[in-house]
């Protein structure tokens, strides 16, 4: 294994996303495996190189691969289920390759959310969109904004994780619920084995926080329709002959009210959720490591050759 992908299985990194593999199906994981972590990975299988997406697990951690039937066009992406402390929080990683139809993408990524948002706890997706988040002027990137704006999903990394000598770009994006609470993010410069810099993210979970929710309501249980009967029978009916006025006529309510009041009373109820708030006793951290992994690029040379 190289030096610079032993430094990330030294991490305390929960996950770790990969976009740009270069794998293929005959790369086995062994020979691109991080010790503590499950592979889970989706490679190109058209012969085209490049492309390929991969989600590297802590053990400790049970994780479920999301199946999606519907076809969503113009990127490649990987969905798990991952369980934390009884939270479900679907992790997902996403290239899309620069030649692809930016508009297209984005209108097929928002479809992709909409599907899964309903059915998890909590979201984080990460990866490579190749749409730069810098350029305010790009009507890719309103779209974009547009789009996270409506499903209640923010992006949280600011700087460029991608710079050459003449430019800088923010393409390699997080994304996740706008309530998580974030506890760091960021890029990190120090790995040299790709032109794109890792991004970050260490999350606090915690089970939502459900307040006391009262429910007052009039309690029938010890009902009497009977002696109701003859109670109501007993009220002065004559008064709403004689009344002056509306107002006066509308007063006969007082009467119903102590009747309803002594045959069934108001009852107040407090509902709660499952009492205990569950945090982690470290954070989660998912981290993108963008581009390619060496090992796996050097074994895909191998195998070519």
């Amino acid at each position: 294994m190289s030096p610079e992908l032993s430094l990330s299985s030294k991490t305390c990194y929960d996950v770790i996303g990969v976009t740009e593999t270069w794998l293929t199906p005959g790369v086995v994981d062994e020979a691109v495996a991080l010790d503590g972590y499950a592979l889970v990975r989706l490679d190109r299988d058209d012969g085209r190189r490049g492309g390929g997406v991969a989600l590297y697990i802590k053990n400790k951690f049970a994780y479920t691969r999301l199946t999606v039937t519907k076809v969503y066009a113009g990127f490649e992406y990987l969905l798990v289920r991952i369980t934390v402390n009884g939270i479900g929080v679907t992790v997902g990683v996403v290239y899309r390759p620069p030649s692809s139809d930016t508009t297209l993408f984005i209108e097929s990524f928002e479809n992709l959310l909409s599907d899964i948002i309903v059915d998890t706890d909590e979201i984080v997706i990460l990866g490579d969109f190749n749409i730069n988040l810098l350029d305010l002027h790009n009507k890719h990137c309103s779209l974009f904004h547009n789009m996270c704006d409506t499903l209640g999903i923010k992006q949280i990394i600011n700087d460029p994780t991608r710079e050459s000598a003449s430019s800088s770009s923010l393409i390699d994006l997080i994304l996740l619920f706008s309530r998580l609470d974030v506890h760091a993010c960021g890029v990190k410069h120090e790995l040299t084995i790709s032109d794109h810099f890792l991004t970050y993210v260490q999350l606090k979970l915690s089970l939502p926080v459900h307040r006391p929710h009262y429910h007052t309501f009039r309690d029938f249980y010890n009902f009497d329709s009977d002696s109701f009967a003859v109670d109501l029978q007993s009220l002065p009916w004559h008064y709403i002959y004689f009344a002056h006025d509306i107002n006066e006529k509308l007063f006969f309510n007082a009467f119903l009210m102590e009747l309803f009041d002594t045959h069934a009373p108001f009852k107040t109820v407090c509902f709660r959720s499952l009492a205990h708030s569950t945090y982690l006793k470290s954070p989660f951290v998912v981290v993108a490591f963008c581009r390619s992994v060496a090992i796996a690029r050097t074994k895909l040379q191998n195998t070519e050759d």
